[in-house]
């Protein structure tokens, strides 16, 4: 995911591919996201990041980081819609969406923007791909299990502990009477 945009960034002369080489190390060693990685080692500028995607697909950058759009907004998409095409809608303003793409070119993607917003008009804008990935693990992975642990569905182990190990031995009970 992250060598799209380094290879990006080293056409455009921003970083060397020693310099990528480098980063994809520490994003190993991190876990952090590459573009994260290239921001705190000081090789690229969040500028150099935005400029280098405008240029490459002519539209606006969002940093879906700092710009995180709602979850119900971004779930207005289903999830495995979302993944396949890497998009998400992120604001709607009068009956326009604004919908981030990894590949604003993706002329499928586009279609897929259009049947699932069931809406002719959006405006592209462009995002990281790890961004994007960040996103998506957010809105479908962390944000439910929040939500289930607010609602004690997927809390039991901390919440209810003596319950789930009443639960254990019962079954023990049984099985050895």
């Amino acid at each position: 995911i992250g060598n799209e945009i380094g290879e990006l960034l080293i056409d455009l002369g921003y970083i060397t591919s020693e310099q990528l080489t480098d980063a994809i190390n520490e994003q190993e060693q991190s876990g952090e996201r590459i573009t994260l990685v290239l921001s705190r080692l000081g090789l690229v500028s969040e500028r150099q990041l935005k400029d280098a995607l405008e240029l490459q697909f002519g539209v606006n950058y969002i940093n879906l980081s700092l710009n995180q759009p709602e979850p119900e907004m971004v779930k207005l998409v289903p999830e495995e819609v979302a993944r396949k095409h890497r998009f998400v809608p992120v604001a709607l303003k009068g009956e326009q969406y604004s919908v981030a793409m990894v590949d604003p070119d993706d002329l499928i993607a586009a279609d897929a923007v259009r049947s699932n917003l069931g809406s002719e008009s959006f405006k592209k804008l462009v995002c990281t791909a790890d961004d994007f990935e960040h996103l998506i693990h957010l809105t479908y992975e962390v944000e439910p299990q929040l939500a289930e642990s607010a609602s004690d569905n997927n809390g039991s182990v901390e919440v209810d502990e003596d319950d789930e190990e009443t639960t254990s031995e019962r079954p023990a009970k049984t099985l050895t009477s």
